[in-house]
C-alpha cells in the first residue's frame, strides 16, 4: 500500500488526512500500517483525495504483504468480503473460482 508515500509527498500529517476523509486517526494508521482492510468507499475517497487510480494504491513496488487468515476474526473476513465484492469480482482469478463454485 502506497498511502504512506503519497501522504507524505503532498507534505501532509497522518491527521490532516484522517480528518479530511472523516475517519479517526487511529484508523487512518492503521490503513497505512496495513492492519485493516480498507473499506471500498474509502478506497475510492482516497485514490481521489492522493488524486490516484485504486490499482495505483496498491501498486506492489514495496515488499508483499503476506496476511495469515487464522489470526483474523471471521466477521473482518466477511465484511471485507462484502465491502470488496465488485473490486474482488473484477480479479480474474477469483471471478474463475466464484463461477466454479457455481457450477458444483
Amino acid at each position: 500500500m502506497n498511502i504512506k508515500r503519497f501522504r507524505k509527498e503532498q507534505k501532509k500529517t497522518q491527521v490532516s488526512v484522517a480528518n479530511d476523509l472523516g475517519v479517526c486517526l487511529k484508523t487512518y494508521q492503521n490503513y497505512e500500517k496495513g492492519l485493516v482492510t480498507i473499506p471500498n468507499k474509502q478506497l475510492k475517497k482516497l485514490a481521489a483525495y492522493f488524486d490516484v487510480s485504486i490499482p495505483t494504491l496498491f501498486n506492489e513496488d514495496t515488499v508483499k504483504t503476506t496476511i495469515n487468515l487464522k489470526n483474523i476474526e471471521i466477521d473482518l473476513i466477511a465484511d471485507f468480503v462484502v465491502n470488496n465484492w465488485d473490486l474482488m469480482l473484477e480479479n480474474k482469478a477469483f471471478h474463475q473460482r466464484v463461477h466454479n463454485l457455481n457450477s458444483i
